[in-house]
C-alpha cells in the first residue's frame, strides 16, 4: 500500500491510496465516521484511477492523528476477532 498526500490544509487531508480496494477503504471510512473528531470521511474509487481518500476533522484536530487513532481501533477489533476465532 502506498500513500501519497494530495492536500493537507488545517483540518483537511486528501490522499491517494495505491493497491487497496473497497474492503480496506470502506473499513477505514466507517471507523473514521464513528469518531467524534471527524466531520467528514469518504473515498472515491473510480476505475483506472488511484483511490482518493478525504478526511475533514473538527477544528484544531489533526487528521493524521485521527487516522492513526482509527487504525488503532481497527487493529483492536481484528485482534479481538482473532482471539474469538481461536476459542472455537
Amino acid at each position: 500500500m502506498n500513500l501519497e498526500k494530495i492536500r493537507f490544509i488545517d483540518n483537511v487531508l486528501e490522499f491517494n491510496i495505491d493497491g487497496e480496494d473497497h474492503t480496506l477503504l470502506n473499513l477505514l471510512r466507517e471507523q473514521l465516521s464513528e469518531l467524534p473528531q471527524v466531520q467528514f470521511a469518504a473515498y472515491k474509487y473510480l476505475q483506472h484511477e488511484r483511490p482518493k481518500f478525504y478526511v475533514r476533522t473538527e477544528p484544531n484536530e489533526n487528521p493524521i492523528d485521527v487516522i492513526a487513532l482509527a487504525g488503532d481501533k481497527i487493529i483492536e477489533n481484528c485482534d479481538s476477532l482473532l482471539k474469538q476465532i481461536k476459542k472455537i
